[in-house]
């Protein structure tokens, strides 16, 4: 009896193991899919060298691309995945760098977890889009101007 209770509750947990992994492969596939389009279009966007490719998601979704351009200089990239032709491209040194953006948002802000910086556009904004918990406890998003590094909005959840 123990026996078959100990290679149940084995056989069990491996399902769980295996299920969970599953469940993980899964939910990325998406994400995969999205950055390996988002390094299609940033090559027929003429970037010659990309470093790394994200996502951001708001009120639209862009390919976020650092790279440098055809002389060489480091840019970053906004490519709309709905319109591609409508590529936002700036010189890396024309923006505040993440941790500039972190630097000046601690200064104003009770920042306790800082979770994570990213790159985005909302309208015609290039942003950093900073995630943390506040001194409160609260889950807050910071949009912070890419080229002024002023905070323009923010967003609170309990």
């Amino acid at each position: 009896m123990k026996r078959t209770l100990v290679w149940s509750s084995v056989i069990l947990f491996g399902l769980v193991v295996i299920g969970a992994s599953s469940l993980f492969v899964l939910a990325r596939q998406p994400l995969e899919e999205e950055e390996a389009l988002g390094r299609q279009l940033a090559i027929e966007q003429g970037i010659e060298k990309i470093d790394w490719v994200g996502t951001y998601h708001f009120t639209d979704s862009y390919a976020v691309v650092s790279g440098a351009n055809q002389d060489g200089e480091p840019i970053y990239a906004w490519i709309p995945f709905d319109n591609p032709s409508k590529t936002t491209i700036a010189l890396q040194e024309e923006g505040v760098t993440a941790e500039e953006a972190l630097s000046i948002a601690r200064e104003e802000w009770d920042i306790v977890e800082h979770i994570e910086t990213k790159l985005g556009k909302e309208k015609n904004d290039l942003i950093w889009e900073l995630t943390f918990i506040d001194g409160e406890g609260r889950y807050t998003i910071l949009h912070v101007d890419f080229e002024s590094g002023e905070w323009l909005r923010y967003y609170r959840y309990l």
